[in-house]
């Protein structure tokens, strides 16, 4: 019932970016990269020391699409393509 309202799901995206993005969450992203699909844009998280994180935007990954089954193309085509950010 949560996900079936819009807003909801706006702020818990922002709620689950914003604490990743928190440094004692650094060693869980190392040699892994996080993505977010936020109000339009797209920002992939990581950590390359695991102590620090990095949050850096994907314009590449930028949609106006709100299905889920298009973003997850669209990052499927991104993936697959190994472009470089």
């Amino acid at each position: 019932m949560f996900l079936m309202n819009d807003e909801n799901k706006k702020q818990l995206t922002q709620f689950l970016l914003h604490e990743w993005q928190q440094d004692c969450f650094a060693l869980n992203l190392l040699i892994r990269e996080l993505y977010f699909a936020c109000h339009r844009q797209c920002f992939v998280l990581s950590s390359c020391d695991g102590k620090t994180t990095d949050l850096r935007p994907v314009p590449y990954l930028a949609s106006s699409h709100e299905e889920a089954d298009t973003l997850l193309t669209l990052h499927a085509i991104y993936s697959d393509q190994n472009i470089v950010t």
